[in-house]
C-alpha cells in the first residue's frame, strides 16, 4: 500500500505538471515511462481524437523516432498502433511507376431471520417423534437457508464495485484529478464467483422446503391418538417457518438470476482493468519504427475498438505519413518546352497542274516547331551544393527521367525525356535540359507531303507515327 502510495503521489505531482493540458496528464501515469523519456525526434498522437499533440512527421536521416500514442481510457477502448516502414526511394519510384499504368499487385439485500418452533398443546409420544423428524428436515433447511444467504449476500457488494468503477470510465478519457482514485478502484476489484453453484443450491432449497411443506399440510389432527391442538400448533409453526424460508429462497433465486445476467457483462471490465494496470505503460504506447539504411517512409496507423459497445470495430482514428531523412530521389511536375514538331497530317486543296484549278494534296494541319507540354519527373539527386551564387539556398545537381504529356494529332500520348538537372531551394525548383523521344506522324507508302492524292485512296491516310529525337527543356516543382 505504500507503494502505491508514494506511486500516486509522485505522478499526481507529474500531472500538474504537463504541458498544461489536463487532457493528456495520463501519460505521466506509467512505472517505466515519464516526460524525460521522450525522445527529441518524436510524433505524439491522441488516441481518441487522432490530433498530433506534439512533434513532427519530418526527421533528419538515421534518427532514432518514438512514435507515442496516448490512450486517455484504456479500460473502455482498445488501442491499436501499426507501423509500417519502407525506404523512402522505394515508395518515391513506386509511384512514378503507378504512373505510367503497370498492374500494381485491411464485450439485493437479503436478511434471514431464524424463529425457533415453538411446540404448542399436549403432544403424545408418538406426535413428539413425527413432529421431531419434521423439524430435523426444518433445521437442515434452515441451516442451508441461513449459509446461503450469507454468501448471496456478498454478491450485490461485488458487482457494484465494478459497476462503480464502469461509470467511472465511461467517458472518452478520464479526468485528470480523478485518475489516482481509480488506478486505485481498479486494484480493489474482485472477480466475480461463478454464481452457478449458489443457483443450484438455491433450487434444492426450494424444493426441499416445498416437500416439506406438502408433507405438514397432509398431516391429519388425530390420526394418531394423542391431542389434536399438538398438530394444529405444530402445522401452524412450520407453516409460518416454511413460508419464510421459501420467500428468502425465491429472492435469492431473483438475485441470482440477476447477478447471471450481469456476470457477462461484467467480467470484461474486470480482466480489463487488471490488464492494465499490469501495464508499465497503461496509458499510452511506444513505437520506434525502422530508420536505419538511408532515408525512408514510415506510416503510423492509429485505431481504437469500445470494449463495452456490442459488436463494436477496430476503427481507424489516423494515418501518419513520417518522413526520415531527405530522400535522393523526388517527383516533381512542371511543363517543358520541346523542339519535335507537331504534326498532323491531313487531305487539303491545294494547286491543279493548270491555273485555276484546285486538287487534294497531302498536307499539315499542324506543324509547329515549338510547343509547351505538361511534365511528370522523376528526379535523382546525385551532387548537393551548399548554397547557389551566395544566396545560402542549397540545391543538387542530379540526373532525371520523366514523361511529357502532350496532345499531338489531337491525341494524347506518353512521351519520354532523360537528362541532366539543376535542384534550387531545397530541390524544390528543378530546370532540366533533357533529350527528348516522341512520336511524331509520318506518309508512308512512298507519299510525301504535296504530293497529290489518289482518287482511289481512301481513308485512313497512310500515316505511320514514328519516334523522333529532340531537344526539351523543363522547368519543375516537388511535389514529393
Amino acid at each position: 500500500m505504500l507503494r502505491i502510495a508514494v506511486r500516486l503521489i509522485a505522478t499526481t505531482l507529474l500531472c500538474l505538471a504537463a504541458w498544461g493540458q489536463d487532457s493528456f496528464c495520463p501519460i505521466y501515469y506509467n512505472s517505466a515511462f515519464s516526460k524525460s523519456k521522450v525522445l527529441s525526434d518524436h510524433l505524439i498522437v491522441d488516441g481518441n481524437t487522432g490530433a498530433i499533440v506534439d512533434g513532427t512527421t519530418k526527421f533528419a536521416e538515421g534518427a532514432k523516432v518514438q512514435v507515442i500514442v496516448l490512450e486517455p481510457n484504456p479500460f473502455k477502448y482498445l488501442y491499436q498502433v501499426r507501423v509500417r516502414s519502407q525506404p523512402l526511394d522505394a515508395g518515391i519510384a513506386l509511384q512514378f511507376l503507378g504512373l505510367l499504368g503497370l498492374p500494381q499487385p485491411v464485450m439485493d439485500s437479503l436478511n434471514g431471520v431464524k424463529a425457533a418452533a415453538a411446540p404448542a398443546g399436549t403432544c403424545t409420544t408418538d406426535q413428539i417423534a413425527k413432529w421431531k423428524d419434521f423439524q430435523g428436515r426444518l433445521d437442515k433447511l434452515t441451516t442451508e437457508h441461513d449459509s446461503l444467504v450469507g454468501e448471496v449476500n456478498k454478491l450485490p457488494a461485488a458487482t457494484k464495485a465494478i459497476q462503480d468503477f464502469q461509470e467511472a470510465t465511461k467517458g472518452e478519457e478520464l479526468p485528470c484529478d480523478n485518475i489516482a482514485t481509480i488506478l486505485q478502484q481498479a486494484k480493489d476489484l474482485k472477480g466475480l464467483a461463478d454464481g452457478a453453484p449458489l443457483s443450484k443450491r438455491d433450487a434444492t432449497l426450494i424444493d426441499d422446503a416445498t416437500k416439506l411443506q406438502t408433507d405438514v399440510a397432509a398431516v391429519s389432527p388425530k390420526a394418531v391418538s394423542g391431542d389434536e391442538n399438538c398438530d394444529l400448533a405444530q402445522q401452524k409453526v412450520f407453516k409460518d417457518q416454511l413460508a419464510k424460508l421459501l420467500k428468502d429462497a425465491n429472492d435469492m433465486k431473483t438475485q441470482l438470476d440477476t447477478y447471471a445476467k450481469a456476470k457477462p457483462e461484467l467480467d470484461p471490465i474486470y480482466k480489463r482493468a487488471q490488464t492494465v494496470i499490469s501495464s508499465p505503460t497503461p496509458f499510452l504506447s511506444i513505437n520506434y519504427p525502422n530508420t536505419t539504411g538511408g532515408p525512408r517512409a514510415v506510416t503510423v496507423d492509429s485505431a481504437r475498438q469500445d470494449l463495452r459497445a456490442t459488436d463494436a470495430k477496430m476503427t481507424s482514428v489516423g494515418t501518419y505519413e513520417l518522413t526520415v531523412g531527405e530522400s535522393h530521389l523526388s517527383l516533381s511536375a512542371g511543363i517543358g518546352f520541346g523542339g519535335i514538331r507537331e504534326r498532323s497530317i491531313i487531305r487539303q486543296a491545294g494547286p491543279g497542274d493548270t491555273p485555276d484549278t484546285t486538287v487534294t494534296r497531302f498536307g499539315y494541319a499542324k506543324n509547329s516547331q515549338f510547343r509547351p507540354s505538361a511534365i511528370v519527373q522523376l528526379n535523382g539527386h546525385l551532387w548537393h551544393f551548399a548554397n547557389f551564387l551566395g544566396t545560402k539556398q542549397p540545391g543538387s545537381v542530379g540526373v532525371s527521367t520523366g514523361i511529357v504529356v502532350s496532345n499531338r494529332a489531337d491525341n494524347t500520348d506518353l512521351e519520354y525525356l532523360a537528362g541532366l538537372s539543376l535542384g534550387f531551394l531545397h530541390n524544390v525548383v528543378l530546370i532540366t535540359p533533357a533529350f527528348h523521344a516522341a512520336r511524331v506522324q509520318q506518309l508512308s507508302g512512298g507519299f510525301k507531303i504535296g504530293d497529290k492524292v489518289p482518287s482511289t485512296l481512301q481513308d485512313p491516310l497512310p500515316i505511320q507515327k514514328n519516334f523522333k529525337p529532340g531537344f526539351i527543356l523543363t522547368i519543375t516543382f516537388k511535389v514529393r
